[in-house]
């Protein structure tokens, strides 16, 4: 879960530059069937990323009398992520998160709902690379490896607001 501000700019007709800023939150502890109790933990980190996207299908959706509103279509994007635990914030000292940086090949689609709404889900499969030679052990922890970075998925889901 988390909270963003982005921008996807024009480049040419089919290819645009998203980018992003904001804060992933995880919450720790969680019961079954509780959210946020008293003694659960909560974490945040910042969250920068850039996406190069190609609209691949612009042109076709449009041929067919579909909507292209704020490109409404589906994309190949080049996914750029960095999660930095020094910009973070938590309830409790020992959550720490990993310095990383991923790059991840994706496939999306996007949609208009109205004027001022948008959605869409994606996903990929790439690299993630650990700055500073921080990896995590089996129990969740941090410790100082000779892992240099590993492989990683994102599948997103995404509901935004335009102005």
């Amino acid at each position: 879960m988390g909270a963003w501000v982005y921008n996807e700019s024009r480049l040419s007709n089919q290819f645009a530059l998203r980018s992003q800023v904001g804060f992933d939150f995880r919450i720790e502890g969680v019961g079954r069937f509780e959210f946020a109790g008293p003694n659960d933990d909560i974490y945040g980190i910042l969250h920068l990323s850039l996406e190069p996207r190609w609209y691949y299908n612009l042109e076709k959706r449009f041929n067919k009398g579909k909507s292209i509103d704020r490109n409404s279509g589906n994309f190949l994007s080049f996914y750029i992520l960095g999660n930095f635990d020094d910009v973070s914030f938590t309830s409790n000292d020992r959550l720490r998160s990993i310095d990383q940086i991923s790059f991840i090949p994706k496939w999306g689609i996007r949609r208009s709902l109205g004027k001022h709404f948008n959605y869409e889900a994606g996903i990929g499969f790439g690299y993630v690379r650990y700055i500073n030679g921080t990896a995590l052990n089996n129990q969740g922890g941090i410790f100082a490896s000779g892992t240099k970075g590993n492989f990683t998925a994102d599948i997103h889901l995404r509901i935004g607001f335009d102005l």
